[in-house]
């Protein structure tokens, strides 16, 4: 039998929207934090060199196939090559993530003999009716330097019924301790970050579709540091799981308070930034990223996805779409320093190679610049089949791709160039060496 694995851990919804951030009336703002007229831009962050594991396996009973899996490790690279820090530099993140993955990996192999068998005792009741269960695991980076990591652990799984279950857990290190941050070493929690919080929900989602005790959930899981949250680069985003304030039919849900927005908010060891970077996008879920750095910026929505062999791309309303003919796309928001927004996905063609596709981002209207025949993920041709390794882009003035020919594979250097294309800095060395 192949072993199954499940990541588990609690979910959390994901559709990032942008609050209105209105005062609630005899509701005072905190006073800590040097007032902002700007995002504080410091050149002494650096960003980190990161790749992950991936592991698609299946369970058989027989020529039954009852589970379909996928779970991914992160970790941190060795290489010590460009601007990222890595395990050299940062080792005691590097065993964070190291003890983070060996929980996860423990808690999966519990669910997975659990999983396991309630699907072959209801595959034999089911008999022709019973479609596999499938558990789905992901990440996606949020933010990633010499100050902080976070990254969201996400979810997909079904196991009958009549529709599966999506969501997320955040992950927030201390880049230099490999600690996990609480909430509050970031951000002033308080009844007034609770009501912010509460209006902004009642602001961009139907009032109606929450439960009635909707505030006394939030302000129950904000007092408690038990709410879902991730340090971006420009700000913090708050995840809310279905059936958490709301029924399932009413999606996932989340808002972000931005840097600028409120300053007050935020210890100031936190309100800076990378003039570049970039950020993961969840597939198909609104994400709320800050397109300008001026003073008076304001944050946008962008929703990116891959379905059915089309990119469809949305940003502040503004719909693309077109074939571009992949599937598995992974979608990346890339900010530069001089103010360019991006679009990277990474996707792979009919016969699995992997490709990227490149949007700009100007004037909030997607415009597809090209593709290149390079991907960020690679077989490791050492180990079992159904086992991938990803580079994962943390900044845009330099991450790895991976180029494959006839005759060759290539791991290269890269940046992105002021027009949005990619620029190769370097050939570095042959595929399917150690994946560090």
């Amino acid at each position: 039998m192949r072993i199954y694995y499940v990541l588990t851990a609690a979910l959390t919804a994901f559709s990032l929207i942008i609050g209105s951030g209105a005062m609630a009336d005899g509701v005072g703002e905190p006073s800590e934090g040097a007032p902002l007229t700007s995002l504080a831009i410091d050149p002494e962050l650096k960003p980190l060199a990161l790749y992950d594991k991936t592991y698609e396996e299946e369970v058989y009973d027989g020529d039954t196939l009852l589970v379909q899996g996928r779970r991914v490790e992160l970790c941190l690279g060795d290489w010590i090559d460009g601007p990222l820090w890595g395990e050299k530099t940062l080792p005691s993140l590097a065993d964070a993530l190291t003890r983070q993955n060996q929980r996860e990996n423990a808690a999966a192999l519990k669910a997975s003999q659990e999983i396991t068998e309630q699907a072959r005792t209801d595959a034999k009741e089911r008999e022709t009716n019973y479609f596999p269960y499938k558990v789905s695991n992901g990440l996606s980076v949020r933010r990633a330097d010499n100050l902080a990591l976070s990254y969201l652990l996400t979810q997909y799984q079904y196991s009958g019924g009549a529709h599966g279950y999506f969501g997320v857990q955040g992950v927030n290190l201390d880049a230099t301790t490999g600690k996990a941050l609480r909430l509050s070493e970031v951000m002033e929690v308080s009844d007034y970050l609770t009501q912010v919080i509460i209006e902004k929900l009642q602001t961009k989602y139907n009032p109606k579709g929450f439960y009635e005790n909707m505030p006394e959930l939030v302000a129950k899981e904000v007092a408690s540091e038990s709410i879902v949250w991730s340090l971006g680069a420009r700000g913090v985003t708050f995840y809310f799981n279905s059936y958490d304030i709301a029924p399932y039919a009413s999606g996932m849900l989340t808002v972000t308070i931005f840097f600028d927005e409120r300053p007050g908010f935020f210890k100031q060891k936190y309100l800076r930034g990378m003039a570049d970077y970039a950020e993961y996008l969840l597939p198909g879920q609104a994400a709320a990223v800050y397109l300008n750095d001026n003073p008076g910026g304001q944050g946008s929505e962008l929703m990116a996805d891959g379905e059915a062999g089309k990119m469809i791309i949305v940003l502040d309303g503004n719909h693309y779409e077109e074939e571009v003919g992949l599937k598995d796309i992974v979608p990346i928001f890339v900010h530069r320093a001089d103010g360019a927004n991006f679009l990277y996905a990474d996707g792979k063609n009919s016969q699995g190679e992997g490709e990227i596709l490149i949007y700009d981002l100007a004037e909030k209207k997607p415009r597809f610049i090209g593709r290149v025949t390079r991907t960020f993920g690679q077989p490791d041709f050492s180990a079992a089949p159904g086992f991938t390794c990803h580079w994962l882009m943390t900044s845009p003035n330099y991450f790895r791709v991976n180029e494959f020919t006839p005759r060759d594979s290539k791991i290269l250097a890269a940046r992105v160039a002021e027009s949005g294309n990619m620029e190769i800095e370097v050939a570095e060395k042959t595929a399917g060496q150690t994946f560090r």
